[in-house]
């Protein structure tokens, strides 16, 4: 069973409740869409310049796959990310979510604790939700606001529609009701 996406209520809310490294965590997992593996080794080279500006939007060689992600950091969240790297002292060469070991970044066991925290923050079974929740949660707000599986296909590195079909669980029915709502 597919593990359930944060809903737009659920990421604004816990922008607000969260904070240092939870807040950029969660922020950086919404925004970009990367899978745990490639999440946690971001270097802090890897969302701010050599000048100190933040990247908005970077190209990243996907571990699992080898294909190549393109994904966009909002104001907000490169906003945090600087607070973030200043307030910690953090390098450029530094893991962005370092680790409780000097050196190491954050392990894949901490994340999913933080989002089965989050999940509870916004008063939701905890269960129902994991480190994959955070890769789904943009792609499912933006094909529920636009309808256009290209788009999240694309956000998601997918080679193809019908993988991010089956990701977004997009159905015959789901495709029926689009054709209602446009009264065709």
């Amino acid at each position: 069973m597919q593990k359930k996406p944060f809903s737009y209520e659920h990421v604004l809310l816990l922008r607000e409740k969260l904070q240092g490294r939870d807040l950029v965590l969660f922020s950086v997992a919404f925004d970009s869409v990367l899978r745990k593996s490639d999440l946690l080794t971001l270097r802090v080279s890897d969302v701010i310049d050599i000048n100190g500006a933040p990247k908005t939007r970077e190209t990243k060689i996907m571990e699992k796959t080898g294909r190549k992600v393109t994904w966009a950091l909002s104001t907000f969240t490169t906003q945090v990310i600087l607070d973030f790297v200043e307030s910690e002292g953090l390098r450029p060469e530094n893991y962005l979510f370092p680790g409780r070991s000097d050196g190491e970044h954050l392990s894949g066991i901490q994340y999913s604790r933080l989002v089965k925290k989050w999940a509870m923050i916004c008063k939701l079974d905890h269960k129902e939700f994991s480190t994959h929740s955070m890769r789904r949660s943009k792609l499912s707000i933006v094909y529920e606001r636009t309808k256009d599986i290209e788009v999240c296909r694309q956000l998601a590195g997918h080679q193809s529609v019908a993988n991010t079909s089956l990701y977004l669980n997009v159905s015959a029915n789901n495709a029926l009701d689009v054709v209602d709502s446009l009264g065709l």
